[in-house]
């Protein structure tokens, strides 16, 4: 899916420059002389079309390099799926302060700005509106997945035990992660065991 299809748009003009390796600056430019011969040669590609200037390396793009998320955006992906799913663990048992300071931990490890616990477990609004898991699960390769599961499992299981509810929160993660009940069962096996 596309950035700016998920409200993640570019306020200031960022793009991910593959020249570079990093968000740069860009400029539109019309087409020109240029867009007018080429839609000429292959017209629907070509008509309409619209390029971009890397202000870092001086290098003219198709516009559909925009469609590529900025690292900023990613890492913004990244601090929505942390807050929705270690907040789900804390709602899940709001009186378990085990897995509450666990939580908390583990979600400093992937957000932005940390701000109040209040801001960090306050996700009704967010989860409605979209689904922070399933977005980042666009963007994050399996091992990354997995290691977000992996931190969510060990705030989970607490005294060698996890409760029913924590269960549910975490399948529900998994399926959205891309990461199968199986990987996750294990883990919780392994893990109280070692508790």
């Amino acid at each position: 899916m596309a950035a700016s299809q998920l409200g993640l748009g570019n306020p200031t003009d960022l793009f991910w420059c593959p020249i570079e390796g990093g968000d740069r600056k860009y400029e539109t430019l019309s087409a020109g002389r240029i867009g007018s011969i080429l839609s000429k040669v292959d017209p629907e590609r070509f008509e309409n079309e619209s390029l971009l200037r890397c202000k870092g390396c001086d290098t003219t793009f198709d516009s559909a390099v925009l469609d590529v998320l900025t690292n900023h955006e990613m890492v913004k992906r990244i601090d929505l799926a942390a807050r929705s799913l270690f907040g789900s663990l804390i709602r899940a048992t709001p009186g378990d302060q085990d897995v509450r300071a666990g939580a908390l931990d583990a979600m400093m490890a992937y957000v932005i700005r940390p701000g109040s616990a209040a801001d960090l477990i306050d996700l009704d609004e967010l989860t409605e509106a979209s689904d922070p898991l399933r977005d980042v699960a666009e963007v994050l390769d399996p091992s990354a997945r997995q290691l977000m599961m992996q931190r969510a499992i060990d705030v989970s299981v607490t005294g060698g035990r996890i409760r029913a509810r924590h269960l549910g929160v975490l399948v529900q993660a998994g399926e959205a992660l891309g990461v199968s009940q199986q990987w996750i069962r294990s883990r919780i096996v392994e893990r109280r065991r070692s508790r």
